[in-house]
């Protein structure tokens, strides 16, 4: 179990940086992660690559 788990965390700017950093790793410790980012195809992306991750990982 991680330290997160049944937790929810929001992250804001959560197409590069650092907050798609921290989605990888709050998601790795268990919470349910709620991103947000502005539209664009960059977005667009990473947001489907979020979902295969993490339906990989068996959540």
């Amino acid at each position: 179990m991680g330290l997160l788990q049944d937790k929810v965390v929001i992250i804001t700017g959560a197409s590069s940086g650092i907050g798609r950093a921290a989605a990888l790793l709050f998601s790795a410790e268990g919470a349910a992660v709620v991103l947000n980012a502005r539209g664009n195809r960059r977005w667009k992306t990473w947001r489907r690559v979020f979902v295969i991750w993490v339906e990989r990982r068996g959540r």
